[in-house]
């Protein structure tokens, strides 16, 4: 496994294709067993018929289709985010961004408003410019697929895929400095204001 010009360390399979808005409460079912999402109408997966489509009854307004995106499983630890004040950290450093699974370990919110306590879930899986993640915000998943983009310590997550369709989430390109300390990540995502510690399995 050898690394790229741009810090991304490349994987002989190529590429395959967080972050952080709160998911809204759709209901989605998907089958794992071929990757195949499955619309929930009226609490019930549609019916297919012998070509593989799905109908509605008349009048029914179109179901939004789920996505699986990527079948990572989160094992990384609960935690519980922080909040800060001020101008958060740009890191400078950068690094090889190297293939394998990363833990969130820590989460610092920088934000105005009012603290809340909220708890977050993390596990990222990374290959070439694939960022595959699945996330428990408050006990709500979502899985996500990005590109992942690196020049010197800059770099942008582009989404993909997204499990709950947010058109938003979709529509954006989240932009971050990083630094590469052996297995630990640490990440400044400048688009959300989150200071994230991952660490790499």
């Amino acid at each position: 496994m050898g690394a790229s010009g741009d810090g991304v360390a490349t994987h002989p399979d190529g590429p395959d294709a967080a972050y952080f808005s709160e998911p809204d409460a759709s209901t989605f079912d998907a089958s794992p067993a071929d990757g195949t999402a499955v619309a929930i109408v009226d609490g019930a997966p549609n019916a297919a018929d012998a070509n593989g489509s799905t109908d509605s009854a008349a009048g029914d307004a179109p179901a939004p289709a789920s996505a699986s995106c990527d079948y990572v499983v989160d094992t990384a630890p609960v935690i519980m985010a922080t909040y800060a004040s001020g101008s958060m950290p740009t890191y400078t450093k950068g690094g090889t961004l190297a293939d394998g699974t990363y833990w969130l370990t820590g989460l610092v919110v920088y934000s105005t408003a009012a603290a809340t306590d909220w708890t977050y879930q993390e596990t990222v899986e990374v290959f070439g410019t694939s960022w595959n993640n699945v996330d428990a915000y408050m006990g709500i998943t979502r899985r996500a697929t990005e590109t992942l983009g690196v020049q010197g310590a800059a770099g942008t997550l582009m989404y993909t895929c997204d499990s709950l369709n947010d058109p938003a989430l979709l529509q954006e390109t989240v932009s971050f400095t990083f630094e590469v300390d052996g297995d630990t990540l640490l990440l400044a995502d400048e688009t959300d204001g989150y200071l994230l510690t991952y660490q790499r399995q």
